[in-house]
């Protein structure tokens, strides 16, 4: 649950971010593309992808998927201690 910004009692600031949306839908372009050439490979379809080539896809989409959430996370953290130092702002949760 993200945490609504009231800034002056005027506007509702969302704390969404572009940045965040695209690491996770790197993650499951990632993760996606390492499953199916997995199984196109076990059916005997992709048997010139060597396994570490797929090892690599897993790790990019394991990374991807833990940058998304720390960038979340430090993203709120950034923006409500911005919001309440400079704006003089109420953060409700």
């Amino acid at each position: 649950m993200s945490p609504t910004l009231l800034i002056k009692g005027e506007y509702e600031v969302s704390q969404s971010s572009k940045l965040n949306q695209k690491l996770t839908q790197a993650f499951g372009m990632f993760l996606g593309i390492a499953i199916a050439v997995w199984v196109l490979r076990g059916l005997g379809i992709l048997t010139f992808v060597p396994g570490g080539v797929i090892l690599l896809l897993f790790l990019a989409a394991i990374a991807f998927g833990i940058l998304s959430y720390v960038q979340k996370i430090w993203w709120r953290f950034l923006a409500s201690l911005f919001y309440i130092y400079f704006l003089d702002v109420q953060v409700k949760w």
